[in-house]
């Protein structure tokens, strides 16, 4: 290789990667707005956002940078060749779901090859001569510079991942105990940012703490009493600092699966009574719109039917204020969101408001989160999930369902749940990644949580050889993404989804150096 190639591929690699890197610092800071610029080009029926942008420019140097320096495909137990049957297939099925579903199928392939950016990230790091501390000390203080300038506009999504970098970069530069602890500081001094998110983000931001904290106790070589110790100390400040600042309506909600259990049932017997006489709308399948004003997606139609009320928070008529209930009460004096029917036949928002007896101070600064539709959020979802997984054992299908197949629950379509969006869309999302996974890709999708789930494995081990605790920051943020993933729309979108294949690839990169570096030392 020549040395003008060797230049080429270098600087073909700092472009991509500071694009990436960039890309990411624009779908934090503005998110959804960001990610829908696109570009319509004559002979296509569908935008081109600027993800997929992205990711065609940084394969197209992939491309050039194989054609220069071709890699032995056969190495390393051909992983190369699996990575480029996996991109066949998604390739092949995205085409055949175009074919019978129109641009809608591109909305589904989306989550299986926004992966590619863990390819392209790994492949980039590894042709850049700069070393991993030095990088990622770089990387995290430019970032961190930018983000604190606009830190009140940045995406609840990537508080932790902000963090992480924070002290990755402490770290770097040395003070590597001091630096973790100023982890925690850090996560408390943000409370009101972090805690008061959704409730899937939270458990996503205890997951990643726990894991921190037991990476932590294996470092500095505690025993087992002493791990279990230190993980009760933070959980217990967790818990109280959740509870004196947090929204603890929202904790309430996590905890009492009694009350979702029962909602559950009422409303699944109004659905079984309902469901032999319900006809499904015959709906387009569109790929995209914009985004709607809040409450625009639960608008229930002036139809004359008996339907349940819906799940999600509803918008109920004005009221005066001086008796205008709290909607931020405690569970005990809090109903089950139940079906009420009006003349018409259309849900009503009245059961739902008129047993909300305010238990809080009425001028408190926080702003807690109803429990009904928090019950009813999660009753949402267990629709969708039971729907998806009856699917799945009537139909088995090897290769998972069509990505042209519009995903559509019964349960609330008869239900009226959230009709402003499947009636608008003509699709609903399942909010649970790994359980569209399986659902878009069959075998190939447990595959690849498989392969997440050892990679993850994989690079612990590494980085925990290494003592590295930038492997360890790392590997918290994906553990905060894929738990945050179970409970919402997270691998699908790209503000979430390049960002966290984007890490993955960093993270891979990195334990790679790592375990190379360890066996070079032993020889």
């Amino acid at each position: 290789m020549t040395q003008r190639s060797s230049m080429f591929i270098r600087v073909s690699s700092y472009l991509c990667l500071g694009l990436v890197a960039l890309v990411t610092l624009l779908y934090a800071v503005a998110g959804s707005r960001f990610a829908e610029i696109s570009v319509q080009l004559s002979f296509l029926d569908f935008p081109v956002f600027v993800g997929e942008l992205l990711m065609i420019f940084c394969v197209i140097v992939l491309i050039a940078h194989l054609f220069i320096d071709p890699v032995d495909w056969r190495a390393e137990r051909g992983w190369r060749l699996w990575v480029l049957v996996y991109f066949t297939w998604v390739m092949v099925k995205t085409a055949q779901g175009y074919i019978s579903g129109g641009p809608y199928a591109l909305r589904n392939a989306a989550l299986f090859y926004y992966p590619v950016f863990a390819i392209l990230v790994e492949h980039f790091l590894g042709k850049v001569k700069i070393g991993y501390h030095k990088g990622l000390g770089l990387f995290s203080a430019i970032f961190l510079a930018v983000i604190f300038v606009v830190f009140p506009n940045v995406s609840l999504q990537y508080i932790f991942l902000i963090l992480a970098l924070c002290v990755a970069f402490g770290i770097s530069h040395g003070g590597l105990r001091w630096g973790f602890v100023g982890f925690f500081v850090c996560l408390f001094l943000f409370r009101f940012v972090t805690l008061n998110n959704g409730r899937g983000c939270l458990l996503g931001v205890v997951a990643g703490i726990v894991f921190l904290v037991w990476y932590a106790t294996r470092i500095m070589g505690f025993s087992l009493l002493r791990q279990l110790l230190l993980i009760s100390i933070i959980g217990i400040l967790f818990g109280m600092s959740l509870w004196i600042w947090g929204d603890r309506n929202a904790a309430t909600s996590m905890i009492t699966p009694g009350r979702i259990i029962n909602s559950y049932r009422e409303n699944d017997q109004i659905i079984k009574r309902q469901r032999n006489s319900f006809v499904p709308l015959k709906l387009q399948a569109q790929i995209y719109h914009k985004e709607e004003q809040p409450g625009d997606a639960l608008l229930v139609p002036p139809v004359a039917v008996s339907v349940v009320a819906p799940l999600k928070e509803v918008e109920c008529e004005p009221v005066p204020l001086a008796s205008a209930p709290d909607m931020t009460q405690s569970s005990h004096q809090m109903s089950s969101p139940k079906l009420v029917i009006t003349p018409s036949g259309e849900p009503s928002c009245e059961k739902v408001c008129q047993n909300e007896t305010p238990d809080v101070q009425k001028h408190s600064p926080r702003s807690l989160r109803a429990l009904a539709p928090a019950y009813g959020n999660a009753v949402f979802r267990l629709f969708i999930w039971r729907d998806m997984l009856k699917e799945l054992l009537q139909e088995r299908p090897l290769f998972g369902f069509s990505f042209g197949k519009p995903l559509r629950s019964t349960s609330i379509e008869i239900a009226r749940i959230a009709y402003g969006e499947w009636s608008r869309d003509g699709w609903i999302m399942p909010h649970n990644s790994f359980l569209y996974f399986i659902y878009r890709g069959g075998i190939v999708g447990v595959a690849m949580i498989g392969f997440l789930v050892f990679s993850l494995v994989r690079m612990v081990q590494a980085f925990l050889r290494a003592r590295s605790w930038q492997g360890g920051l790392l590997v918290s943020v994906l553990i905060f993404w894929i738990v945050n993933a179970q409970f919402g729309v997270i691998l699908e979108l790209p503000y979430n989804a390049v960002p966290f294949w984007a890490v993955f690839g960093v993270a891979w990169a990195y334990s790679h150096q790592l375990s190379a570096r360890n066996k070079g030392e032993q020889c």
